[in-house]
């Protein structure tokens, strides 16, 4: 946050404005970019200085609800924008919690970053990489995606009408969806850890515990839910913005974060189409996202 105000106050002096005006009377969106563009420099410094570099992935779930505070600040006291800022709390407060306890705030490292760095051999262009994508691109996809709380700012003073309450529903059943399904990725991963310490494992998982990966629950319809339930959320949130507003734009956050996961998704499976024989046959019979009856004929 220190960064954050910084760069607030270099503007202030710059333009010849006090702290106070720029934050709340100059566009909110703005200042959000700005504020992302201070911290991914932070990220990258610290990558840099560790050789770790997952510190994008940290402030992952707990920027954007700091971000919708400060828009339903300043479009208090709007109940739209109250509302969803609400939600995207328990989205941040779920999804912290999620990621604090598989080590994540412990130094812990995304596997995936590793791998990557093996295949980006020249130590000059891994850090062109962690600047250009890890910590620029991610910290602005992450600042667009809350951008639909910019719109509900722009026509505050609106009622919460029937269709903003059934998008509200909506966001929640995503949310359970993504809660189900990490808590059900989260119980295999520690039937997989006892399996391999030689531990007896519940029948229910021993047939998944040696294959590799789990394939039941939420994963026998889809082989990414909690990546259904998350887009899900923020498509929510676009349509909120945009049901507001009117303007197309309140959805090019959700697209540039839907065709992240999408990258995402396809280094993750070619790691586990790698390591695991059966995974392929999964491909074969499962959704990618959506969630589907297996073996039918699907869109992917």
């Amino acid at each position: 946050m220190l960064a954050v105000l910084l760069s607030l106050a270099f503007v202030a002096q710059h333009e010849q404005r006090s702290l106070s005006t720029i934050i709340w009377n100059e566009d909110p969106l703005r200042n959000v970019l700005l504020a992302a563009t201070a911290i991914a420099l932070v990220c990258f410094v610290f990558g840099l200085a560790t050789g770790d570099n997952s510190w994008v992935d940290r402030l992952w779930s707990i920027l954007p609800p700091l971000y919708a505070l400060y828009f339903s600040a300043r479009a208090w006291p709007d109940s739209r924008t109250t509302i969803l800022c609400a939600l995207v709390w328990l989205w941040g407060a779920r999804l912290t919690w999620n990621f604090a306890k598989k080590g994540g705030y412990a130094g812990e490292e995304d596997y995936r970053w590793a791998i990557l760095r093996n295949r980006i051999r020249n130590p000059l262009l891994w850090q062109l990489f962690n600047l250009g994508f890890i910590s620029l691109a991610q910290m602005a996809i992450i600042a667009l995606f809350t951008s639909p709380f910019h719109f509900l700012y722009l026509n505050r003073g609106k009622k919460p009408d029937f269709s903003f309450w059934l998008i509200c529903i909506a966001f929640v059943l995503f949310l359970l969806i993504e809660t189900t399904a990490d808590l059900q990725q989260e119980r295999f991963q520690k039937a997989k850890k006892l399996f391999k310490a030689g531990g007896s494992v519940p029948e229910r998982w021993k047939k998944e515990v040696s294959q590799g990966f789990i394939s039941s629950g939420l994963f026998k319809y889809s082989r990414h839910p909690n990546y259904f339930g998350e887009l899900g959320q923020w498509f929510c949130i676009a349509l909120a913005g945009y049901s507001t507003s009117g303007s197309i734009l309140s959805f090019v956050g959700f697209v540039f974060l839907a065709a992240l996961f999408a990258g995402s998704t396809t280094f993750t499976e070619s790691i586990s189409h790698s390591k695991y024989p059966q995974y392929t046959e999964y491909q074969k019979n499962t959704s990618t996202l959506i969630p589907w009856p297996p073996g039918i004929p699907k869109s992917r």
